[in-house]
């Protein structure tokens, strides 16, 4: 049995799920083909499937790579000892790389309206990412620095349709949410500030 150098699997998949993300930006990932994503990295059909038996296995790489580096960057950005600039880390990802991965988004989000396997995975990243919200929220009320009878649970989930709606706000066009400051007034706002 041949023997696989340490990282090569990890590289192969790391470099077939960016092929995915263009060519689920270019033709949705509804009318995509494992063909497609074979076609825009240079390698057969075959190989694609030696790392992922289905293109939703494919999406869910995608979405656990895409959703790891928010939570980094929540991590890093909830540090912060002012709540409001600490959450508005969360929304400047509206308006910075993620923006980017936002139209594929909410075809899949229209997706797991009807398939309970993407419905699965968008559940489990969004759960994960409220959890970094709540914990964060829960320092902060321990701290003094917001309320200390905030439902932390409700703010946090609050704070996650927010985020989901700048985003669809500013692909719409509307771009209130593309001002610094009309994000900060938002979180402050919801932090029961004016």
């Amino acid at each position: 049995m041949p023997k696989i150098v340490p990282g090569y699997s990890d590289a192969a998949r790391a470099r077939i799920s960016d092929a995915a993300v263009k060519v689920f930006s270019k033709k949705g990932y509804r009318d995509a083909t494992m063909d497609d994503i074979a076609r825009e990295l240079g390698v057969t059909k075959g190989a694609l499937y030696h790392h992922y038996r289905l293109k939703v296995d494919i999406l869910k790489e995608i979405y656990r790579k895409g959703h790891q580096s928010v939570r980094e960057f929540l991590h890093g950005s909830l540090k912060e000892s002012d709540p409001v600039v600490g959450l508005e880390g969360l929304f400047d990802l509206a308006t910075g790389d993620y923006k980017e991965f936002l139209p594929i988004e909410l075809e899949i989000l229209s997706l797991a309206s009807k398939d309970p396997e993407v419905r699965k995975v968008i559940t489990e990243d969004r759960r994960e990412d409220l959890a970094v919200i709540e914990r964060y929220l829960r320092g902060l009320s321990r701290k003094g620095a917001i309320r200390r009878d905030v439902d932390v649970e409700l703010m946090a989930a609050s704070l996650q349709a927010l985020f989901l709606g700048m985003h669809i706000t500013n692909l719409l066009g509307f771009g209130i949410f593309e001002d610094e400051s009309e994000r900060r007034r938002s979180v402050a706002l919801l932090l029961g500030g004016s």
